[in-house]
């Protein structure tokens, strides 16, 4: 099990990460694969914003995730955070596969086997490429699946009083 939030901090997360940055705290133009993660266990369970993912914002794709349990896997909530300026931003629990920010690559693929996998209250499995390049495949081997529902509608006034309204869902998706 690998619960999210601890202290306003991230816990329970396993991360393969390609975040290059110069000295002067930019993120450089780094060549680099984060790797791939694979994971077996009887049973696993991520709560309260905790993550299994493989990111990359350098220049190559991201890595595999491999995931083999052999009864079931539990997806479930988010987690707040807070940000060194004070502000707050919810973390879905979920296993993710990402390309982002100046990041050139694909974002690589998510393979799930299990029995049982249940998504609920905004738990999540993606792929996603929020630079250039693709999203990756996902693929579930599994007996049930179960996806539900929302976890919580939020409205976020800013400092100019603009207002957002937010709302985190339980989902299966690749994202280009």
């Amino acid at each position: 099990s690998f619960d999210g939030i601890f202290q306003n901090q991230t816990a329970g997360i396993v991360n393969s990460l390609l975040i290059p940055q110069d000295s002067d705290n930019s993120v450089a133009e780094q060549t680099g694969i984060p790797g791939t993660i694979d994971l077996t266990a009887r049973n696993l369970t991520l709560t309260n914003g905790a993550q299994i993912s493989s990111i990359n914002s350098g220049v190559g794709d991201s890595g595999n995730i491999n995931i083999d349990v052999v009864d079931s896997i539990n997806i479930d909530g988010e987690g707040e955070s807070l940000r060194d300026d004070g502000t707050s931003r919810l973390i879905n629990s979920e296993i993710t596969t990402s390309v982002f920010g100046s990041g050139i690559g694909n974002s690589c693929d998510v393979n799930i086997s299990t029995n049982n996998l249940a998504l609920t209250n905004g738990g999540a499995v993606s792929t996603d490429s929020f630079g250039i390049g693709n999203a990756g495949d996902i693929n579930i081997a599994a007996q049930t699946i179960n996806i539900d529902g929302l976890w919580e509608f939020q409205e976020i006034v800013d400092d100019s009083g603009q207002v957002s309204r937010l709302a985190s869902q339980s989902s299966i998706s690749s994202e280009t």
